[in-house]
């Protein structure tokens, strides 16, 4: 196999470039089991906390989340040395 320039460099690894989860596994696993527990218990009463959960969610999760700071996180992104060619705007 004969590789590339490209190829050889050093590829940052998932974990240096994503943040860490905000909800660990445990939680989610919490949030199922009483999620089952309440289907169980009352379908009215799950249906009543799964409507409440789809307008506070987006809500909740939403960090320094505005058009201009991503407006300026894409021109940042758009300005690193190693971004490859294809991912590079060319309008």
């Amino acid at each position: 196999l004969i590789l590339s320039n490209e190829m050889k460099q050093a590829q940052p690894t998932p974990s240096s470039t994503h943040p860490r989860p905000r909800i660990t596994s445990s939680t989610i696993l919490s949030i199922g089991a009483i999620s089952t527990a309440l289907a169980y218990a009352s379908p009215y009463l799950l249906l009543i906390v799964t409507a409440i959960l789809c307008v506070t969610i987006p809500y909740a999760f939403r960090e320094n989340d505005d058009g201009e700071s991503r407006r300026r996180l894409w021109v940042e992104f758009e300005k690193r040395p190693d971004l490859p060619e294809a991912l590079k705007c060319k309008d």
